[in-house]
């Protein structure tokens, strides 16, 4: 009788544990999960004086699978103004906190931001090594 209950409690203590552990993907669905969808990052700069001051904004702007980098400058001098904008479409891979961003066109960049506290969104321009900009969530 002894040796039946030790049995009895051996396969009830496997059962348990089969319950409790699992094994799953931990691996999250980017096309479903991707914090990025819908938001819009922004940067803006201004410098000069009165005389002549010149106006940056740059906006990346995130969908399901692809990105928009706009660059609007205005340029004042005295009463004259000139505005100029360039657009450029990317498509991109979210993963971690890293966005890879990679052009449409080929004559542009290829792009590389790094997401701090959901917020901060830094970019760096990996064909030439160097720094794009800092954006914020809008």
């Amino acid at each position: 009788m002894e040796k039946i209950k030790y049995m009895f409690m051996a396969v009830l203590v496997a059962l348990v544990s089969m319950t409790v552990t699992s094994c799953g993907d931990d691996d999250d669905d980017e096309s479903v999960v991707n914090s990025l969808v819908n938001t819009t990052w922004t940067y803006s700069e201004t410098n000069g004086d009165d005389d002549y001051l010149v106006i940056t904004d740059e906006t990346f702007t995130f969908s399901q699978s692809t990105a928009r980098y706009t660059v609007t400058t205005i340029v004042k001098k005295g009463d004259e103004e000139v505005n100029n904008k360039t657009v450029n479409d990317y498509t991109y891979k979210y993963s971690n906190g890293i966005v890879l961003l990679y052009p449409v066109k080929a004559n542009n960049a290829l792009l590389e931001g790094t997401i701090e506290r959901g917020v901060k969104m830094t970019v760096m321009n990996v064909s030439r090594n160097s720094l794009l900009g800092v954006y914020y969530k809008k």
